[in-house]
């Protein structure tokens, strides 16, 4: 059984009972914080925290999207990312997930 629901931007989307919602959010490839978050070697958390919802919500609020996806076009796991709302968050997911 599904479910329609509304994720934390408004959108309407489909809620399977037992699929993990970064499972989802992953199956959506052309969201810009996940291929960021890829590029630099992190992944969001699971369960989503309030800091991921607000990352995402930044991401889809932001007006840099063009310069994004040319950051994201380039080949590498570098780049300026100066003009990004989530650099920081990216950056401290990063530094979480190298931890031993």
């Amino acid at each position: 059984m599904a479910f329609l629901v509304r994720d934390f931007v408004g959108r309407q989307s489909m809620f399977i009972p037992g699929v993990r919602i970064r499972s989802i959010l992953e199956q959506q490839l052309d969201h810009r914080l996940i291929a960021m978050l890829r590029r630099r070697g992190a992944q969001l958390p699971d369960p989503l925290d309030a800091d991921a919802m607000a990352a995402l919500a930044r991401c889809e609020r932001c007006v840099n999207k063009g310069m994004c996806e040319e950051l994201l076009a380039t080949p590498g796991t570098g780049g300026n990312r100066s003009f990004c709302p989530n650099a920081p968050y990216v950056e401290a997911r990063r530094e979480r997930q190298l931890k031993f």
